[in-house]
């Protein structure tokens, strides 16, 4: 274990989260596991959508194949807009700095596991901004130009997205600022061959799951 790394996750974060952050991380080691903090957002913009010296837009599979822009992380965004998915970035020049990737229908896979997106939602996944381009409310600007971009085409969709419990860096950039409610968790462990899943009330209401071929659901949270 790096030690300066582990100074600086205590002193931004504190012991007790540390402690956590360090725990579950042996137990991913034995098995797959984690919980999932999910978040919802109203439709309601917080603000315009730009932030000086960026421009913050949608982006479109034509986007990409022009000689125009310098995308961070290409193929992921190509290979999500080829699924019908949409992404939103934020420029400077011809450089994308940031992006939040959209999806109506599916959601993303991982560990044979599916999330189940309710119908009315988009689901946010994917948002990044470069390093050192944090801290200037971009994660924002991305959400904002979205909802302005659906209320131009009369379209009214509530995002939701997750956050590991144990992943403290991004609770603590995103919280606040997108005006988000708190929905509830989402669970996995692998025990043998099968997976344990589970939803707390908060998600089982509104219809969020998540979906293996190879689990045993429980209530959880």
């Amino acid at each position: 274990m790096n030690r300066l790394v582990l100074k600086e996750y205590v002193r931004r974060h504190g012991l007790p989260a540390t402690l956590f952050h360090y725990g579950f991380s042996a137990v991913r080691k034995v098995t797959s596991c984690s919980i999932l903090r999910v978040f919802t957002a109203d439709e309601q913009p917080v603000g315009d959508g730009q932030v000086p010296g960026y421009v913050t837009r949608e982006l479109t599979l034509e986007d990409l194949e022009s000689e125009s822009l310098d995308p961070h992380n290409t193929q992921d965004v190509r290979s999500a807009l080829q699924r019908g998915h949409r992404c939103f970035a934020n420029l400077v020049d011809r450089t994308i700095v940031g992006h939040t990737l959209y999806a109506s229908r599916t959601g993303p896979s991982w560990d044979g596991h599916e999330l189940v997106i309710p119908a009315g939602f988009d689901y946010a996944y994917h948002s990044y901004t470069d390093p050192e381009h944090r801290g200037k409310r971009l994660t924002l600007a991305r959400a904002d130009t979205r909802k302005h971009t659906d209320r131009r085409n009369r379209v009214r969709r509530p995002t939701l997205w997750y956050v590991a419990v144990d992943n403290h860096a991004s609770l603590a950039s995103h919280t606040g600022g997108l005006r988000e409610r708190k929905v509830g968790y989402l669970a996995y462990l692998r025990v043998g061959g099968r997976y344990l899943v589970g939803a707390s009330r908060g998600c089982r209401e509104l219809g969020i799951s998540l979906s293996t071929q190879t689990s045993e659901r429980r209530d959880c949270c």
